[in-house]
């Protein structure tokens, strides 16, 4: 009921990878299964849907942060200064962490819709901008 009609969650980005299949400037493909979202470093990284903080972690220095939806969970990597904790409720719009920079030094953070089995295009769940 909700594919096409979640918030983003920074305000203010531009998608840099998309689901699936990239073709790089080197010409290889890169195929992913989230969307990348580049943003100014520090800018809030909000949750797209009321849901349970199920895991805070960092991994490779990266902070991570799952939330589940029911049968479903988002995922938000790459952040910086998360702001939230395993087992908290969290509201639609309510910022979980702030955008940090990549391996290129540039502000992005990844975002990614899954459920126990699959994961999805997060961009089909998205409002369009």
């Amino acid at each position: 009921n909700n594919r096409g009609s979640l918030p983003w969650p920074v305000d203010r980005g531009l998608v840099i990878m998309h689901y699936g299949s990239n073709k790089l400037p080197s010409g290889a493909v890169m195929v992913v299964t989230c969307v990348s979202i580049s943003s100014d470093i520090g800018n809030s990284v909000k949750a797209v849907f009321d849901g349970t903080v199920s895991s805070v972690t960092t991994i490779d220095d990266i902070q991570v942060v799952i939330i589940q939806h029911g049968r479903y969970f988002t995922t938000y990597s790459n952040l910086d200064g998360v702001s939230v904790s395993k087992g908290q409720q969290i509201k639609t719009g309510q910022v979980i962490g702030r955008v940090a920079s990549n391996f290129d030094g540039v502000g992005a953070m990844d975002f990614y819709i899954s459920n126990e089995s699959a994961n999805y295009d997060p961009e089909s769940w998205l409002r369009k901008k």
